[in-house]
């Protein structure tokens, strides 16, 4: 199957996600997926990883991303965050010119306000608060995460690394 790639305007989406399950894709939003109970396994670029309680796993803007059930687990529950890269001035450059080494946080080296930060997220999202407070909490999950992960410029230091990537394979 073909990569997808979608074409998002300046949107942001959160929500619960169970069974989690999406073919491979790309876009320009960072996306957040934080396994509240493992079952999916998660690719991004050539590294896939079985979620486990409490993981975290990052797909930067233009990095080909995709989730699979895993046939063993009972099901998964997750909350998904897909947000403009310029969600946060700090972050837009890094976000849109590196990716990280490896884009997946374990549970053990996550901040406990990480998952509350995630939570609350879901409920601003499901009581309808504004998109100022839930990038307040995307920039709190952000402050906390991006320090943990080891990141490399993108080829050429080019922000559509894998978008080109997709192209050129099309």
């Amino acid at each position: 199957m073909l990569p997808v790639y979608q074409n998002f305007q300046d949107m942001y989406s959160f929500f619960e996600s169970r069974g989690m399950v999406y073919p491979m894709h790309l876009h320009s939003h960072l996306e957040l997926y934080y396994a509240i109970r493992g079952g999916a396994e998660m690719t991004v670029g050539t590294q896939s990883r079985r979620m486990s309680d409490g993981d975290l796993g990052v797909a930067f803007p233009h990095r080909l991303h995709g989730y699979q059930r895993v046939e063993s687990s009972p099901g998964s529950e997750g909350i998904l965050a897909i947000c403009p890269a310029d969600v946060h001035p700090d972050y837009a450059a890094l976000l849109l010119t590196q990716h990280p080494e490896t884009p997946f946080l374990p549970a053990p080296l996550m901040h406990p306000e990480t998952h509350r930060a995630f939570l609350a997220l879901l409920d601003a999202a499901k009581t309808g608060e504004s998109n100022d407070v839930c990038r307040a909490y995307v920039h709190l999950i952000l402050a906390r995460t991006l320090p943990l992960l080891s990141c490399r410029a993108n080829r050429a230091g080019c922000a559509i690394d894998e978008t080109q990537r997709v192209i050129e394979y099309v």
